[in-house]
């Protein structure tokens, strides 16, 4: 029996979600991606299963909760049952970085709404179908900027120096938060929940910046999350595989 995994936010080739999508259908998943728009995932989609894999696009955007609940109801009617959940949908917006007298309200909601509250009612939603495949499990593609200590990305380094606190690192500081709550949520139903930190990865190529291979964010930080054993770790942060500290 195939195990099934769902990942959002996969609306760009470039993307760590559609990186990751590979790499589960490698390892004989069925993959299910997602984005706002249906027709961002289904040419996606299509790609997967030309390459061999099993794969379908749905729609589900972390701001509507009835897709949310219409993606869930879908699932349990065709599988009854999910294994893996990538919480990999967020939003960052160029004004991020800004004060706190420049980010609008309007923003801030937006922001907060997406990358946290997008996150939990995601999760919420799925939680009945990662209980019934009796090894859930939930990665949610965090980052350093949500961390404290974090030597790299961390809120103290930048509070120290030019780089500025982003409100995009606090809605992931609040995913890490709820990363520890799920897991105490969901250990008795044998889920595990950890937190991965992608790193800064080159995933707009028309950008020309130089950063990491998503692939290597995609085997290290997501796949590694999904496949641990039912003894493995939960509530954690990574980054690679190893402990970040936050």
């Amino acid at each position: 029996m195939k195990k099934i995994v769902l990942i959002t936010g996969t609306g760009r080739r470039e993307g760590l979600g559609f990186v990751s999508a590979k790499e589960f259908g490698k390892l004989g998943y069925h993959v299910i991606i997602a984005a706002r728009k249906l027709e961002q995932v289904k040419p996606l989609a299509s790609e997967l299963c030309e390459m061999g894999y099993e794969a379908e696009g749905l729609r589900l955007d972390l701001l509507d909760e009835q897709s949310i609940n219409a993606a869930a109801d879908y699932i349990n009617k065709e599988y009854g049952r999910l294994d893996v959940l990538v919480n990999n949908a967020a939003m960052l917006w160029n004004g991020s970085r800004g004060t706190i007298q420049e980010i609008s309200n309007d923003e801030l909601r937006k922001e907060v709404e997406t990358n946290f509250i997008g996150t939990w009612i995601v999760t919420k939603a799925m939680h009945p179908l990662l209980k019934a495949s009796g090894h859930g499990r939930v990665v949610n593609v965090s980052s350093g900027a949500g961390s404290f200590a974090d030597p790299e990305y961390g809120l103290f380094h930048a509070a120290g120096s030019e780089w500025p606190v982003t409100l995009y690192g606090i809605t992931k500081l609040a995913v890490n938060g709820f990363t520890i709550k799920a897991a105490k949520d969901f250990k008795k139903d044998n889920i595990l929940v950890n937190a991965i930190c992608p790193g800064v990865m080159a995933t707009y190529t028309a950008s020309g910046f130089s950063g990491r291979n998503p692939e290597i964010s995609a085997k290290r930080g997501v796949v590694w999350a999904a496949t641990l054993p039912d003894d493995g770790p939960t509530g954690g942060f990574f980054r690679d595989g190893k402990p970040l500290v936050w």
